[in-house]
């Protein structure tokens, strides 16, 4: 609808994947999963991102964050935002980083 489909390009693999190696450094990476693999893969989703990206994280809870943000942090990568996002269903608070480099 924005006439901007030229300027995005989209493919599917694990993070480790030879597509996603081959078209990087990504603007953008989000990803939706749960702490503990957030964090083993901070480094190598960490050396995906370009200069000024930006990376978005959730599939964790609100307590779980301080061991997020350093696993990124480390990375070299800066907290800019968190979201808490409240799921009536389970009574639990996910949240959500925004973090760049």
């Amino acid at each position: 609808l924005n006439n901007c489909s030229e300027l995005i390009s989209t493919g599917v693999g694990s993070i480790g994947a030879a597509i996603v190696k081959e078209n990087g450094p990504y603007d953008l990476i989000m990803a939706n999963i749960l702490t503990q693999p957030l964090i083993d893969m901070a480094a190598e989703i960490s050396s995906q991102l370009a200069p000024g990206g930006v990376l978005i994280l959730s599939g964790l809870l609100t307590k779980q964050e301080p061991d997020v943000i350093t696993a990124y942090e480390r990375q070299g990568l800066q907290l800019k935002k968190t979201k808490q996002l409240h799921n009536p269903v389970r009574l639990e608070d996910w949240s959500a980083l925004l973090l760049s480099r």
